[in-house]
């Protein structure tokens, strides 16, 4: 989506341009800075991402442990050791 809007504004731009300046040598020297900028920003997004759905998933798991402690499915030293083991893989 980024991509898309810096191109159109690309095209805007060297469409509206004055006649005595000329963009497209800047625009061409750009382009590759804007490219590592939206990988940069792209890698960073995949990286938090998978971090904050582990730990979603993570809370998830103890939050069902609870449960099942709560009605009385796990005795407390099944709690405990399942726990303990899931608070490990962090």
């Amino acid at each position: 989506m980024v991509g898309v809007i810096g191109l159109v504004s690309l095209a805007l731009l060297a469409t509206f341009r004055p006649p005595t300046t000329f963009y497209g040598i800047t625009t061409f020297l750009m382009m590759p800075m804007i490219f590592l900028a939206l990988a940069v920003i792209g890698a960073y997004g995949l990286l938090t991402g998978m971090k904050s759905q582990r730990r979603v998933q993570e809370d998830k798991a103890l939050e069902i442990l609870r449960e099942r402690f709560a009605k009385g499915e796990l005795s407390e030293e099944e709690f405990l050791k399942m726990k303990k083991l899931l608070e490990e893989k962090k």
